[in-house]
């Protein structure tokens, strides 16, 4: 499973805003959009592509990662900062076997 987090810009650093999770494959597996919460300084529309209008009604991380722990256990996990995207969604003690 290959994992990237789309990272917005708060006033305490920074939050998720969508996890999106594909197998070997290329299948999207996973993907869902989080409501970062308050504080937002900076969606990063020209990276990230969200809108406060994607994120008003979506999840919060909470549910978000309960649902994605559900896909991962047994999996392993690559992507280009994975490790850090798994601290940013509060994943760090998932053990990953990257």
């Amino acid at each position: 499973m290959a994992i990237d987090v789309c990272r917005v810009r708060a006033d305490s650093g920074e939050r998720a805003a969508q996890i999106s999770v594909v197998n070997f494959y290329g299948k999207i597996v996973f993907d869902s959009l989080i409501n970062p919460g308050p504080g937002i300084e900076s969606l990063r529309y020209e990276f990230t592509g969200i809108t406060t209008a994607h994120t008003y009604h979506a999840p919060k991380l909470g549910k978000v990662a309960q649902s994605l722990i559900r896909k991962l256990k047994g999996r392993r996990i690559v992507g280009h900062g994975a490790k850090s995207d798994l601290k940013l969604i509060k994943l760090q003690r998932y053990d990953p076997t990257f």
